[in-house]
């Protein structure tokens, strides 16, 4: 490819030369396929932080009929954090995985760093049943009961309607 002055010279400019400029063709096809991949690189990390399908579809903040609702409220003995961040963790994704669960939030206060709060909800009775007999969920239950929580207060409910 030939780039004389009269098509470009505003890349002669850019570069200071004042005489024409050659590209091999192999030299073209590296730059535009380094291009490419950085441009391939860039989408592949911004989909990363794009919302997962589930998330794009309408969003309503109301529990279907039948569906249940759970909030628990802990309080975690501050020098057991590192062990029940794991644990939890590792309950959460579990719980995320099955197949009635139609979410499983893990949050911390703002107000208090060892308050935490699980907002779950699962597509009914049989579904949140399941969910208390899985292996992932077992670790909290042994996490409680070896004093890792100072109090723990769970609430459920059943949704009414779709507004």
């Amino acid at each position: 490819i030939l780039v004389s002055s009269t098509y470009a010279p505003n890349i002669k400019n850019m570069i200071g030369r004042d005489q024409n400029l050659s590209f091999s063709h192999s030299s073209v096809t590296m730059i535009a396929s380094r291009i490419f991949a950085v441009i391939a690189l860039a989408a592949h990390q911004a989909s990363a932080f794009a919302p997962p399908p589930s998330l794009i579809t309408k969003r309503t903040s109301a529990l279907k009929a039948g569906e249940i609702g759970i909030i628990v409220e802990a309080d975690v003995v501050p020098e057991r954090m590192d062990e029940f961040l794991e644990m939890i963790e590792n309950n959460a994704k579990g719980s995320r995985d099955e197949p009635g669960c139609l979410r499983f939030d893990v949050l911390r206060s703002n107000d208090d760093p060892n308050k935490f709060i699980f907002y779950e909800v699962y597509a009914d009775a049989e579904a949140a049943a399941y969910h208390r007999e899985q292996p992932h969920f077992k670790p909290w239950t042994e996490f409680k009961e070896s004093g890792g929580v100072t109090s723990s207060v769970s609430k459920k409910a059943t949704g009414v309607f779709l507004p």
